[in-house]
This record gives C-alpha cells, structure tokens and sequence, in this order.
C-alpha cells in the first residue's frame, strides 16, 4: 500500500468520485451479476450463479485511505441495476469490517454523494456538487470511460481515465482503481491547480 499522494502534504482534491464497472469491481453489475447476493468474507460476495465479486485489489485500502484523509468519496454510476450495486456495496467491507455504503453514507453530505442509476454522469456530478457544496475544480473523477470525459467540459470536474490509460510516465496502467492510478490522478489534478493560480 502506497499513501505517499496523501501524506506529502500537498494538496489534495475535496471530493473524489468513482465510477463502479469496470474502475472500483472487475464486472458489470447489471449483467454479469445475478441476485442474491451472498457474503462470503469481507471482501468478497457471490451471486445466485456463485459468481465471485469483489473490488479491485487495492480498492477498499483506497477508500479508506480517502476517508482518513478527510477526502469526501462519491460515487457515480449510471448502472440500470442501481439496488444490486446498492446492496454490494453495502455487503462488501473497509479494512475494520466496515460496510463500504455505510462509510460513505456517513460523510458529512450524506446519500447525495451516493448517484447510482441510469442517465448521464454530468447529471451525477452535478448531485454530487450540490449535496457536498464543493466546486468542480476541486473534485477529481475517475472512470473507465472515455465517453464520460464529458463531464470535464461541460462542468470543470478533472476526468481520469482509469482503463489502459498512458501515466504521465509514460506507464501502462491496467484495469481498475490502483495506487499508482490514484497518485498519477491527483498529482496531474495539482498540475492543474498550479496552473489555474
């Protein structure tokens, strides 16, 4: 586990918003899984096929993380299988055995950062400033969609594409939310920053 983003004291964004399929989980939710859903240990669920699911490796130590550093966690998916995602999210635990939906619901701004159902992610986004008072410039939104950059010109939200994207490195990254996805989204985020000032 790497903190090192977060414990260099430089800024960090406000808000941080994940897309689930295909960033936080390895699956879409409303098609690849099938209720009930059944916990098997705090990581890891099955479906009604004993289909695993979990997150991405580094996910929940990501998570929380975020939480200690006082970072709000957000979630926008337009799934059409918004109480499947809900009811994961609820099973599936933190580091302390802590529900992940429980942990985020518990923020200061509450179910509004919570935008799970079909529609577009400018709409999400736009909740999500609304319920935590934030500004787009100083939230950072990571997805496994290109089409979903859209958000960053339409609202000046930073959009990070998690999927086969070049770090700044000049890296390959692969599949889903890792450490080195978070420090690379947040140190071009600080780019940014210095550039706006």
């Amino acid at each position: 586990m790497s903190t090192a983003v977060l414990d260099d004291g430089g800024p960090l964004p406000r808000v941080v918003i994940f897309d689930l399929d295909y960033t936080l989980w390895p699956f879409w939710i409303d098609t690849h899984i099938t209720p009930p859903l059944t916990q098997t240990s705090r990581l890891t669920l099955t479906d009604a096929h004993n289909q695993p699911i979990s997150f991405y490796p580094h996910v929940p130590d990501i998570v929380d993380a975020l939480l200690a550093h006082n970072v709000v966690v957000a979630i926008a998916s337009r799934t059409h299988a918004p109480d499947l995602a809900r009811n994961a999210l609820t099973l599936l635990q933190l580091p302390g055995g802590r529900s992940v939906l429980s942990e985020l619901q518990g923020q200061a701004c509450g179910e509004g950062i919570i935008q799970i159902y079909p529609g577009s992610k400018v709409t999400h986004i736009q909740a999500i400033g609304k319920a935590t008072g934030v500004g787009y410039s100083e939230m950072v939104f990571f997805d496994d969609e290109v089409r979903n950059k859209e958000v960053e010109r339409k609202l000046g939200v930073m959009f990070y594409l998690v999927s086969g994207r070049l770090m700044g490195s000049g890296k390959k990254v692969g599949e889903g939310v890792t450490w080195e996805v978070l420090e690379d989204g947040v140190r071009i985020w600080r780019e940014r920053q210095r550039g706006r000032g």
